[in-house]
């Protein structure tokens, strides 16, 4: 029985790091795609922010 719960508290914890890691790897990869995309329009309310545009 120990053996069982030690591997299910195993499984569980490993299937929750897989998990998290999905949901990093996809908010990493939507923020860079918003970012490449909206650099420049960031930029420009940067400059517009700052008084320079």
């Amino acid at each position: 029985m120990k053996k069982m719960n030690t591997l299910a508290a195993i499984e569980v914890r490993t299937i929750a790091l897989l998990i998290l890691a999905l949901l990093l790897i996809a908010v990493l990869l939507f923020a860079s795609g918003m970012f490449s995309e909206g650099i420049f329009d960031t930029l420009v309310s940067i400059r517009r922010g700052i008084g320079l545009g």
